[in-house]
C-alpha cells in the first residue's frame, strides 16, 4: 500500500466519523422536537445523553485507533522499502562485479526475490526485477551444467544479463537516490 492509498483510507474513515456524528446530532434533534410539546422525562434524557456519549466516544476511539494503525503501517512500509532498496543496490553492484569476472560462480538473487514478493515497489521496477531474477537463475543453471561437465573455470555471461542488471540498478538509483540511504542508515 502506498502513501496515497493510506491517505484515501484515512479520508474515508474521517468521512464515516463525520457522517456518524451528523446522524447522532440529527437523531438528538429529532427526539427533542418530537417530545417538545410533552414535559421532558429527565431520566430518559439522562439515559439518552449517556448512551450517545458512550457511543460517540467508542466510535471516535475506534476511528483514532484505525487512523494511528494506518500511519504506523505506512511508516513501517516506507522503512522496509528503503531498507530493501539499499540491499538491492548492494546486491546488484555485487552481481555486476561477479558478472565482469567471468568466473563459474552462482549469483543468488535472494534480495531481488524478496523485493518482488514484498509488493512495495512500483510495477515497472518489480517486473524488471523479476525478469532479472529469472535471468540469474538461468545463469546459475548454466554454471551448474558447466561445473558438472568439468568445463573451463571462466565463462562469458549470457547476453543481456549485464545490461539488464545495469538497467535495474539505474532505475533503482533513480527512484531511490543515495542521499536517502544515508539518512535512513543512521536510524
Amino acid at each position: 500500500m502506498d502513501e496515497s492509498e493510506h491517505r484515501e483510507a484515512n479520508i474515508r474513515l474521517l468521512a464515516a466519523v463525520v457522517f456518524f456524528l451528523l446522524m447522532c446530532v440529527g437523531f438528538t434533534y429529532a427526539v427533542y422536537w418530537a417530545t417538545e410539546p410533552l414535559k421532558p422525562n429527565e431520566k430518559f434524557w439522562d439515559w439518552l445523553i449517556a448512551f450517545l456519549g458512550s457511543l460517540v466516544s467508542f466510535i471516535l476511539g475506534l476511528a483514532a485507533g484505525f487512523f494511528h494503525l494506518n500511519r504506523q503501517n505506512a511508516a513501517t512500509q516506507r522503512r522496509r522499502k528503503a531498507h530493501l532498496a539499499r540491499l538491492l543496490k548492494v546486491e546488484l553492484e555485487d552481481s555486476k562485479n561477479r558478472l565482469t569476472e567471468n568466473t563459474l560462480t552462482h549469483i543468488q538473487p535472494l534480495i531481488l526475490e524478496e523485493a518482488v514478493k514484498s509488493g512495495l515497489f512500483c510495477s515497472g521496477l518489480t517486473t524488471e526485477m523479476l525478469k532479472l531474477a529469472k535471468a540469474y537463475h538461468k545463469h546459475n543453471d548454466h554454471v551448474t551444467t558447466l561445473r558438472a561437465a568439468d568445463e573451463p573455470t571462466k565463462i562469458e555471461p549470457p547476453k543481456g544479463l549485464q545490461s539488464d542488471t545495469d538497467e535495474v540498478l539505474k532505475k533503482l538509483k533513480k527512484l531511490y537516490p543515495d542521499h536517502a540511504d544515508s539518512a535512513h542508515a543512521s536510524s
